[in-house]
C-alpha cells in the first residue's frame, strides 16, 4: 500500500495494466450490451417510420437522418454520463475494499486511471459503438426495409452529434461529474442512490420555483435568455470541476479508510 498522493508514471501504468486486465472483459460485454439496446431499438423505431409512414425520398431520408442524429446523441451522453459511475471500483463489500486498498497503486493514480477512462475511453469506446450502429442501421434499412423500393437512406454523419448548443455538452459532462461524486459518497447502489437524490433535489427545486413564480418575483428578475444560459452553463461548468475535485478529495482523504475499518 503507498501514500494516497503520491504520483509515479511506472507505477500508474503497472496498475493500468492490471485494471484493464481485469476488467477489459466486463467493460466489453457492457459496451455489446449497449450496443444490442441500442440496435434493437433504434431498429424498431426505424421500421416504424418506414412502413407506417408513407413519405417521400426526401422527407424520409430527413426523417430517418433527423431521428439517428439525436438517438445516437442521447445514447452518446448515456454513455459518457454512466462512465462516471465506474470511475471508482466497485466497493460493495469489506472483502472488494480491502482488496482495492492493498493493490500497490496510490489512490491518487487509481483515481486517474479511472478518470482517463471516464473523460478519454468512454467517449471512444462511445464512437465506435456509434459508428457500429450507422453501419449496421443503414444496411439493414437500405437492405431489408427498403429492399423493394427505389428509396434509400443516407449515411449519417456520427460527428454530427456534436453539432449541438454548447450547453448539451456541458450538461452531460456535470452529470457525468454527479455520478462520479455519488461514487466517491456511497459505495453501495452508488447508482441508484445518486439518481433517487437528483430526483429529490430536482422535485425540491420544482417546488420552490413554482413558489416563486405564483409570488411573481420570477416575473420581477429581467434578465434575458442569452444572459440566463450563460450563467447556467458557467454553474454547471464550475459545479462539474468542484464534484469531480470534491470526489477526488472523499476518495484519496477521508472516505476509504472508514469504509474499510467501520464497515461490513
Amino acid at each position: 500500500m503507498t501514500d494516497s498522493q503520491t504520483f509515479s508514471l511506472e507505477r500508474f501504468t503497472r496498475y493500468a495494466r492490471l485494471a484493464i486486465s481485469l476488467n477489459g472483459r466486463k467493460m466489453l460485454t457492457l459496451l455489446a450490451a449497449v450496443f444490442g439496446a441500442m440496435t434493437a431499438i433504434g431498429l424498431f423505431t426505424a421500421y416504424s417510420l418506414v412502413k407506417f409512414n408513407h413519405l417521400d425520398t426526401t422527407t424520409l431520408n430527413f426523417a430517418l437522418s433527423t431521428r439517428t442524429t439525436i438517438y445516437m446523441y442521447c445514447w452518446f451522453s448515456v454513455i459518457i454520463a454512466f462512465a462516471g459511475a465506474f470511475v471508482i471500483d466497485n466497493m460493495d463489500n469489506k472483502a472488494r475494499r480491502c482488496s482495492h486498498l492493498m493493490v500497490p497503486a496510490s489512490m491518487a493514480e487509481k483515481f486517474t486511471f479511472g478518470a482517463l477512462g471516464a473523460l478519454v475511453l468512454a467517449p471512444i469506446a462511445a464512437m465506435v459503438v456509434l459508428v457500429a450502429y450507422t453501419v449496421v442501421l443503414y444496411l439493414v434499412v437500405n437492405y431489408w426495409f427498403l429492399a423493394s423500393s427505389p428509396i434509400s437512406m443516407n449515411m449519417v454523419s456520427v460527428l454530427s452529434i456534436f453539432d449541438v448548443p454548447l450547453e448539451n455538452h456541458i450538461s452531460v459532462l456535470f452529470q457525468q461529474s454527479v455520478f462520479v461524486l455519488g461514487c466517491a459518497i456511497w459505495y453501495k447502489l452508488s447508482i441508484v442512490k445518486t439518481i433517487v437524490t437528483e430526483l429529490c433535489i430536482g422535485f425540491v427545486f420544482v417546488i420552490v420555483m413554482t413558489i416563486l413564480a405564483s409570488n411573481g418575483v420570477i416575473r420581477d428578475v429581467n434578465v434575458s435568455p442569452e444572459t440566463l444560459t450563460t450563467i447556467i452553463n458557467t454553474l454547471m461548468a464550475v459545479a462539474t470541476v468542484a464534484f469531480w475535485a470534491l470526489a477526488y478529495y472523499l476518495y484519496t482523504r477521508s472516505q476509504i479508510v472508514g469504509k474499510i475499518l467501520n464497515r461490513k
